[in-house]
């Protein structure tokens, strides 16, 4: 919407290369010193008691703005419930999940995380033409109307970048979560998980969005639409 399919593509590498470079700096200092809290403590431990305690807050703020958004999921496909209801539901589901342990935490976020493989694959399915219209798409999207959009109306190589650099915040915010991980052994196991981490960046992210981007990047229904009908995942699946 804000950047094109190329602005949307060029977004998510850059930060997601970022998120490489911290993953993999976070990931020296927990081994070196494996100690409670994560990232929160560490950064405590390296910088300063006041950095921790806004960057533990700003973390805790950021997660309580994300949960309620599954109550705009599921009020697209049923909108008979009040959202309240949906939500408390949500926040039940998480809090015994943390209540159970990292074992239980481990065991959810592997389940969750497999239901992304068929999302994607579907949407390759649909790129390719193998939806209900059967319409191949490919690149046509990426011809009309054209790699970048002008943000806000701005017009020339301005409102590209500044539509490319709305994307860069939506892309942080996307990649929330990323810096998850527990091990009963830190400095043996962890240097290996986070050295994986590129994969899950390449493939459910990055691939991700050359997807979207191919299927869903009609300015006239992301404009028009809001909420979770601007999903491109709703968009593709519905113009199939």
């Amino acid at each position: 919407m804000y950047g094109g399919p190329i602005g949307l593509l060029l977004g998510y590498i850059v930060m997601g290369t970022i998120v490489y470079c911290v993953m993999i700096t976070l990931g020296e200092m927990v081994a070196f010193l494996p100690i409670p809290g994560g990232h929160i403590k560490l950064a405590e431990r390296f910088v300063d008691p006041a950095f921790s305690f806004a960057l533990g807050w700003n973390y805790w703020y950021s997660w309580m703005i994300s949960s309620p958004s599954s109550a705009l999921l599921i009020n697209y496909w049923n909108d008979t419930v009040n959202n309240s209801v949906w939500v408390a539901m949500c926040f039940v589901v998480v809090l015994t999940i943390n209540m159970h342990g990292t074992g239980a935490y481990g065991e959810a976020e592997f389940i969750f995380a497999s239901s992304q493989s068929p999302v994607l694959s579907s949407r390759i399915v649909i790129d390719l033409g193998g939806g209900p219209n059967h319409d191949r798409i490919g690149f046509r999207y990426w011809k009309n109307p054209g790699l970048f959009v002008q943000y806000n109306g701005i017009q020339g190589a301005e409102g590209q970048f500044i539509g490319w650099r709305a994307v860069l915040t939506q892309a942080a915010f996307s990649f929330i979560g990323t810096e998850i991980c527990f091990s009963k052994n830190p400095p043996s196991y962890l240097a290996k998980a986070i050295h994986q981490v590129y994969v899950r960046i390449l493939l459910f992210y990055i691939g991700g969005t050359r997807h979207w981007s191919a299927c869903t990047i009609q300015q006239s229904l992301l404009q028009s639409n809001s909420g979770t009908a601007q999903s491109p995942f709703v968009i593709a699946t519905e113009t199939a």
